[in-house]
């Protein structure tokens, strides 16, 4: 039997609703991180598609340009999505600053790949919906 519980955090534009979590979610050890994973992943459909797709490539990671191919965003918004840029793509709710992605150099190339916790935060956002 899993037990869920629903919680309600306050955002900077007023309540935010978050999706009833597991007790397998409960790994994470941090709530407060969970809340600005969700209310990132929540802002920005750009961060959302570009960890979903992460997802799909499992482990292998693929490149800025295949990532940005694969979303319909252009590279640049790609990249401030990632790394946090501006007001709109915030650097404290960056995918790279909130570790749901890590990056790593592979013959030159930078690679992005999904982190285990960006794995659970996906999942406790698809289990919600």
């Amino acid at each position: 039997m899993v037990i869920t519980r629903q919680f309600k955090a306050q955002s900077s534009k007023g309540l935010l609703k978050l999706p009833i979590i597991s007790r397998s979610v409960w790994r994470i050890s941090n709530f407060q991180l969970f809340t600005k994973c969700v209310l990132s992943l929540r802002r920005s459909i750009i961060r959302r598609r570009i960890l979903e797709f992460l997802a799909s490539t499992g482990s292998q990671g693929a490149y800025l340009s295949e990532i940005a191919r694969a979303t319909g965003a252009r590279a640049d918004q790609v990249l401030m999505a990632l790394k946090g840029y501006g007001d709109k793509y915030r650097k404290d709710l960056s995918l790279l600053n909130l570790k749901l992605v890590q990056f790593h150099i592979d013959n030159g190339v930078k690679l992005y790949r999904i982190t285990d916790l960006g794995i659970e935060i996906l999942a406790a956002l698809k289990s919600s919906i």
